[in-house]
């Protein structure tokens, strides 16, 4: 967690040491306690995600939360939507649906975590074409 601690400073300076204090502070503990449900990767993910998102604000600590729960997007050199558009979904499968276009949202930009979003199965076909066919 101070490694953490440490990556927020250099990227945030100040503010970072204004908004949330030293190790030896409450918002430390609060950060620590509520990471030790993540792994590395998820907490590297995380920082990853805040780099890339480009804001000269310190997150709260919800916000990255969130941004260490949220898988990166497949890049263009991935295969991207061609490479999603290929794989064949059962018919009856609602949450594979549901995942492929939460997938689709993410990498177009369109995806709001905030919100919860539900789609059935007709107007996915509509928006999206044939599903799984």
């Amino acid at each position: 967690m101070s490694r953490l601690w440490g990556r927020m400073l250099e990227l945030f300076g100040r503010q970072w040491e204004a908004s949330y204090g030293h190790v030896d502070g409450k918002a430390y503990t609060a950060w620590r306690d509520a990471m030790t449900q993540f792994t590395p990767d998820e907490v590297g993910r995380g920082l990853r995600a805040l780099i890339d998102e480009g804001s000269e604000f310190p997150p709260n600590l919800i916000k990255f939360m969130r941004l260490c729960r949220t898988p990166v997007p497949p890049s263009p050199g991935d295969g991207g939507l061609k490479a999603l558009s290929h794989k064949k979904l059962p018919r009856d499968n609602e949450t594979a649906v549901r995942e492929m276009l939460r997938q689709v949202a993410l990498m177009a930009g369109e995806c709001n975590e905030t919100k919860e979003q539900s789609y059935n199965r007709l107007g996915l076909a509509a928006r999206w074409g044939k599903l799984g066919a």
